[in-house]
């Protein structure tokens, strides 16, 4: 090959076939992480709420799994959150070491609750970190099916159904 011809197929490459190449990669990665958002629930715990955090120094099968529960007091820029204990010492942990504390719901100022029939479908929440669910409550018609963040129900129990079931359908 000449110069001119090799120089000419590699201007060929620098403007046709690279940024080719770079579109294709990047729709693929836009595919992959929508998939990873779809199918991979990331909680995010609310300040104030009570966890129980993984006991990572048990050294018997015969000892609790979780210790707790502990105070989220609130979540570094890392992602991990900061925690105090029934003691009074911070905790520094990361999520997946944390269980949501299932403890009766209290409720304080006496609204009213509406019990949740089921879970009908999810979507990203405006922040984009969490999901919101739409909810068809007990004795209640379609027309009262409403969107509610995932941190503003009292019982898990819910979500964790309705995440189930999605799976269960795959």
């Amino acid at each position: 090959l000449s110069t001119d011809e090799v120089e000419a197929r590699l201007n060929y490459m620098n403007s046709i076939v690279y940024p080719e190449i770079n579109n294709i990669s990047k729709k693929k990665l836009r595919l992959e992480g929508g998939k990873f958002i779809k199918n991979n629930r990331i909680i995010h715990f609310q300040p104030g709420a009570y966890v129980m955090v993984k006991d990572d120094l048990r050294s018997k099968k015969s000892e609790p799994y979780y210790t707790g529960p502990m105070k989220i007091i609130k979540r570094n820029t890392g992602g991990a959150y900061e925690l105090i204990g029934p003691d009074g010492t911070i905790y520094i942990r990361p999520p997946h070491a944390l269980k949501l504390f299932k403890a009766t719901p209290e409720n304080p100022d006496n609204t009213k609750i509406v019990e949740v029939e089921m879970i009908l479908d999810h979507r990203p929440g405006s922040d984009n970190h969490t999901l919101e669910y739409l909810v068809k409550w007990k004795k209640h018609d379609a027309s009262f099916n409403q969107w509610v963040k995932e941190n503003d129900f009292q019982d898990i129990t819910p979500i964790r159904k309705y995440w189930n079931n999605k799976n269960r359908s795959k």
